[in-house]
């Protein structure tokens, strides 16, 4: 629709009206001021302040509107009523004493426009000022990783905690946008340091976990392998004890006068002469036997004057 169309269909009372009453008060001048009366159109979105003789008036919505002309009436802003967003960064400090830079994005939209625009004189840079101090004395009781981690409970708590106070000076804080905070190069690097060293003793943590499996696996196994020798062992002493047993009982059957000291001493020695030759012709290494030459000499000296010519049947080589 044309804005001659809309002017076509503004009451005529309206019109009438409005002279009416400027020639009642300006007199002929009013007449010429009635005709001078003008047309204002305020687009879609938008809302204007209006002053007369330099007060407050009223506010004009979005359409086609009269107004006295100048000096009398001045529209003196245009409120927009979109969503506005309005970028900025805010340098902080944590509270492991690191100083960042936060960017961060403030969506915005007036709720009144009236106070919008009378109640600041510079709204959007007060609101950012605002916005600053409360995220500061956010950021003051967190460290950097925490900001890293926390961007939506410091959006969350900004927004929370600024919005009634923007509202009194007519704006809405429709959301607020928290991105990755910028950190110095060599706070960069010293993060980087830390990182690796982390790495460093988780690997060295993990490396020392299997070293101590590996320690605990190779003890399991000795141990295991200790029992089996063990038994091996035990398993040879009983051959070797029914040998000598075998051996004093032929000796004892051979030559009834032999004391028992005696067979038994000559039992031993010629068991341990099969076990030490049976060692030295396998993968054993060294057999040693502690015997007292005194009674060895004495009790194969018993035993040879007693021998007969029959052979004495020698037991079986133990098996170890």
């Amino acid at each position: 629709m044309s804005i001659l169309t809309e002017i076509t269909n503004l009451p005529y009372n309206l019109i009438s009206d409005f002279t009416s009453t400027a020639s009642l008060v300006f007199g002929g001048a009013g007449s010429a001021l009635g005709s001078a009366i003008s047309l204002y159109v305020v687009p879609q979105q938008e809302v204007a302040i209006v002053e007369r003789f330099g007060k407050f008036r009223r506010t004009m919505e979005p359409g086609l509107h009269l107004r006295w002309p100048r000096p009398i009436e001045k529209v003196v802003s245009h409120e927009t009523l979109r969503q506005t967003q309005h970028n900025f960064e805010v340098n902080v400090q944590t509270s492991d004493h690191a100083m960042v830079d936060i960017p961060m994005a403030l969506l915005l939209k007036i709720i009144d426009p009236v106070k919008a625009y009378y109640e600041m004189e510079d709204p959007i840079q007060q609101i950012e000022a605002l916005t600053g101090q409360e995220v500061r004395s956010i950021t003051a009781k967190r460290t950097v990783d925490q900001l890293f981690d926390e961007k939506d409970t410091i959006s969350n708590t900004v927004k929370a905690d600024l919005g009634p106070k923007i509202a009194l000076f007519g704006f809405s804080i429709e959301d607020v946008v928290v991105s990755q905070p910028k950190l110095k190069p060599e706070l960069i690097a010293a993060y980087d340091r830390v990182v690796a060293a982390q790495r460093e003793q988780k690997a060295a943590v993990a490396e020392g976990e299997a070293q101590r499996i590996r320690t605990v696996k190779a003890a399991e196994a000795e141990k295991e392998a200790m029992g089996l020798r063990g038994e091996g062992l035990r398993a040879l002493q009983e051959n070797l004890s029914g040998g000598i047993v075998s051996t004093v009982k032929a000796i004892t059957k051979e030559c009834p006068n032999i004391s028992q000291e005696a067979a038994l001493a000559a039992a031993v020695i010629l068991n341990s002469a099969a076990v030490t030759d049976q060692a030295a012709q396998g993968s054993g290494n060294v057999v040693l036997t502690t015997v007292n030459s005194n009674d060895v000499a004495t009790s194969l000296a018993a035993l040879t004057s007693r021998l007969t010519p029959k052979a004495i049947p020698l037991p079986p080589p133990a098996q170890g």
